[in-house]
């Protein structure tokens, strides 16, 4: 997260930040803790390239009208 910080002002790659990505992360951190298993790709942070819909997150490649609005995808 630090080097994201750091570099994203020069580089401008990530256009969205999940705001629920850390409160997911604890989730998981406290299912792994009672002892549930999981696939293993959980808690592996992504990036997702294409400008796509995504629940709960403002779309990316939209008519100006729904700028800044919540996806309705899933």
């Amino acid at each position: 997260m630090r080097c994201w910080i750091e570099y994203q002002p020069s580089y401008n790659a990530v256009v969205t930040l999940n705001p629920y990505a850390l409160d997911a992360a604890k989730a998981i951190d406290n299912r792994l803790g009672f002892g549930e298993k999981l696939g293993s790709l959980a808690g592996v942070p992504i990036v997702i390239k294409e400008p796509i819909d995504i629940a709960r997150l403002p779309p990316i490649n939209c008519a100006m009208e729904d700028a800044g609005q919540p996806s309705r995808g899933n």
